[in-house]
């Protein structure tokens, strides 16, 4: 593995000088107060030489497609066995993804709504210039008001790190009690919602569909067969279905030919179901060999 991946380095190199190297064009742009702003536009792997000659080489692009591919055949690399590289670019993944959350409720979450709330005026003044405070707010030696109603979650978060004192960790249940139980009843009614309600309402359909004979008011009523199938087939599924999981009646007879048309339904539904997720998992491994082959290697013959 390592030996190929030298020779694939070492023959594109050769071949066109350096892997993934990546091809600007600088352009000028006027802004809304009649400053020009350069922008960027990135070149296609494939872009030609004559193109080429017109940009330059972003070496911060060029270093992200090197990292991103680096990164990628650690991932690949647990295929072979598990090692150092698959396990750092694992802390790696998780780190980035943790202080890139962290970051996004930051200044999302607490700035927004705890830093503006309390400190309006200087949270105008420095990190959100863009800020509105209402007209006719109240003052306080002319500066405005703070909404202390922020102060509430600003304490449950600080007890939240109460956790990390062992003689007061008792004090994060609380908030923590809170917010189970306030997204326990909010996921509640929307899986009510969406996996109750919506599948009976989804369900009540008609078994003989009339549509109109044309589109002239008036126009007298026809069967649709292809509807009308397809809803009969829609409900004798779902009933067929449900009466597998009756196990207060035999399954003999009528009732069991039934419950056995049941069991293929829910076979055809969960194989489709798992199909549809293998697809999706193999389409975004084929990104990545995308990624690899075009944007990194850029081989000629799939440009």
């Amino acid at each position: 593995m390592v030996v190929g991946l030298c020779f694939l380095v070492g023959w594109g190199v050769y071949k066109q000088g350096l892997y993934g190297t990546v091809y600007v064009q600088a352009q000028t742009i006027k802004a809304q107060n009649n400053t020009l702003l350069p922008i960027y536009t990135e070149l296609k792997p494939n872009a030609t030489d004559e193109e080429k000659a017109k940009g330059f080489i972003s070496w911060q692009r060029t270093l992200g497609v090197w990292l991103a591919a680096a990164i990628t055949l650690a991932v690949f690399s647990s295929l072979f066995r598990d090692n150092m590289f698959y396990k750092l670019a694992e802390s790696l993944m998780v780190g980035v993804s943790a202080g890139y959350w962290f970051v996004v409720a930051f200044w999302s979450s607490l700035v927004p709504l705890v830093f503006a709330k309390l400190l309006p005026d200087l949270a105008q003044a420095t990190v959100l210039p863009g800020l509105q405070i209402p007209p006719g707010s109240w003052q306080i030696f002319g500066y405005t008001a703070p909404d202390l109603s922020a102060l509430f979650p600003l304490l449950l978060g600080a007890m939240l790190l109460a956790r990390l004192i062992p003689s007061f960790s008792w004090l994060a249940r609380w908030p923590l009690a809170l917010i189970v139980g306030t997204m326990a009843g909010l996921r509640l009614v929307l899986i009510i919602e969406s996996d109750f309600v919506e599948q009976i309402r989804s369900t009540i359909l008609p078994l003989i569909v009339m549509v109109p004979n044309s589109a002239e008011a008036g126009a007298p009523l026809k069967i649709d067969w292809l509807l009308s199938l397809r809803n009969t087939s829609i409900i004798a599924c779902v009933i067929s279905s449900l009466s597998y999981f009756i196990f207060s009646i035999e399954h003999r007879g009528a009732f069991g030919r039934l419950s056995r048309v049941g069991v293929f339904v829910l076979m055809i539904t969960f194989g489709a179901s798992f199909a549809y997720t293998v697809m999706g998992r193999i389409t975004l491994l084929t990104m990545r060999l995308e990624f690899l082959f075009k944007d990194w290697l850029q081989f000629d013959w799939l440009l």
